[in-house]
């Protein structure tokens, strides 16, 4: 992907992929710190951008993706892991 708006739409699908297929939070052998991390490294950049950039709707489209956010974030940091995962997207 080339373009922020490129970026968004792959991003935005495999998180959302991520989270209605959650197995992977729940059934894994641990060091799963860098994967998340690094996850919410490149939303946290991505969202540095302007609307027009990611080529989405401010009224409608930025708030629903900081929502999906917010609630992977929760899931994220309620799973079992040692040691706990964090998800810093803001």
């Amino acid at each position: 992907a080339k373009t922020p708006a490129d970026k968004f739409d792959l991003l935005y699908a495999y998180t959302y992929h991520l989270k209605v297929y959650d197995v992977w939070l729940h059934d894994n052998e641990g060091g799963m710190e860098g994967i998340v991390k690094d996850l919410a490294n490149m939303w946290k950049r991505l969202l540095g951008n302007d609307d027009n950039k990611l080529g989405i709707d401010a009224e409608y489209t930025r708030p629903g993706v900081i929502q999906l956010l917010q609630d992977f974030k929760r899931e994220i940091e309620s799973a079992c892991s040692e040691p706990p995962l964090k998800f810093i997207f803001q």
